[in-house]
């Protein structure tokens, strides 16, 4: 599956904070007990059982507004009358987004999703985003941010700032684009990934173990995504020329790594990438072997799959130390340009 499938809620989340109202989400009455006051210094906002979608503007020049849904619940509270904001949507499949702008800084949110299955976009403060049960999209913005994925398959996206997602139990997916910044990610149960979006520049880009863990660089940008209880990287490279280095991956948690090589259009982007897969220390039995359209690197610690490449990209077997064994097929040659060192 492209990597950019894997982080399409993402986009379309930011796409939905971008906008006036909630897309997808029907003007309705606002839902009997749904609120928000302002309390000791800290906004409250309170969903109801129902689906909600609650929307937070600090844009306005001399207030922030709140908007219960369906236009018919709006308050504004001047500004300066609260300095920290909390938001507690109970259950339901709710929808939260904040708009960034104006005067205003954003305060600094803690939102807890509750139950169903929710899509929270919080904006510039530093935040605290707990998904709770349910299948969530969890997105921050350009502050540091935690983000904490709780029970269910979730999304799970810092955007901008140094973030750290948790992603607890489920299989989760913890999405990085371009312009981000760096972060942590906790995988915490089940079998979790990192979808990373390189861009059309040329890149350089690697994965290895640091300890038990493993980091994730991209020199453009000087990326680092330092991962504990992640075992899956799923990478998109797109447009330019690019470098993949799969490192000896001993100790972690990583068992798989796909790298697709193609265009944004998802065919091959006629430019010369290269894949480096690094052997362990000891001695090593490596099947380079076609696997549909794709070429697997078996044998190593993680598991190595190449796709969306043609015959003028490189996979390169480096056997580092030990008495090693690699065998690679015809049918893998046919697809990628295979060298063994």
């Amino acid at each position: 599956m492209r990597i950019q499938n894997r982080a399409a809620a993402a986009a379309a989340a930011t796409a939905i904070a971008a906008t006036a109202t909630l897309a997808g989400v029907p003007a309705q009455a606002v839902p009997a007990g749904a609120g928000a006051s302002v309390v000791g210094d800290v906004l409250t906002v309170t969903g109801t059982n129902a689906g909600d979608a609650i929307s937070i503007d600090f844009s306005p020049l001399d207030s922030v507004v709140v908007d219960l849904g369906g236009g018919n619940g709006t308050r504004r509270f001047a500004a300066g009358t609260f300095h920290s904001a909390g938001v507690d949507l109970r259950n339901g499949d709710d929808q939260l987004r904040t708009v960034s702008g104006g005067v205003l800084a954003d305060v600094p949110m803690t939102v807890t999703a509750g139950n169903g299955d929710d899509v929270v976009a919080t904006g510039a403060g530093g935040d605290l985003l707990d998904g709770g049960n349910g299948d969530d999209l969890l997105l921050g913005g350009a502050g540091t941010d935690r983000l904490v994925g709780a029970n269910g398959s979730d999304v799970v996206n810092g955007q901008v700032g140094t973030d750290v997602e948790v992603l607890g139990n489920g299989d989760d997916t913890a999405a990085w684009n371009p312009g981000e910044g760096n972060d942590a990610v906790d995988g915490g149960l089940g079998r979790d990934t990192l979808a990373f979006n390189g861009s059309n520049g040329d890149e350089q880009m690697s994965l290895s173990a640091n300890g038990r863990s493993a980091v994730f660089l991209r020199a453009q940008g000087t990326i680092r995504m330092d991962l504990d209880g992640v075992e899956r990287l799923d990478l998109a490279t797109f447009g330019g020329v690019d470098t993949v280095t799969i490192g000896d991956l001993s100790g972690t948690e990583v068992t798989t790594a796909d790298i697709d090589l193609a265009g944004t259009n998802g065919a091959a982007d006629t430019r010369d990438d290269t894949v480096l897969v690094t052997g362990t220390a000891g001695s090593d039995a490596v099947g380079v072997s076609a696997d549909g359209d794709a070429v697997a690197v078996d044998g190593l610690p993680a598991r190595t799959s190449v796709s969306g490449g043609d015959p003028t990209d490189v996979l390169r077997v480096d056997t580092s130390g030990g008495d090693d064994q690699v065998a690679v097929s015809d049918q893998a040659r046919a697809l990628l340009d295979i060298q063994v060192s």
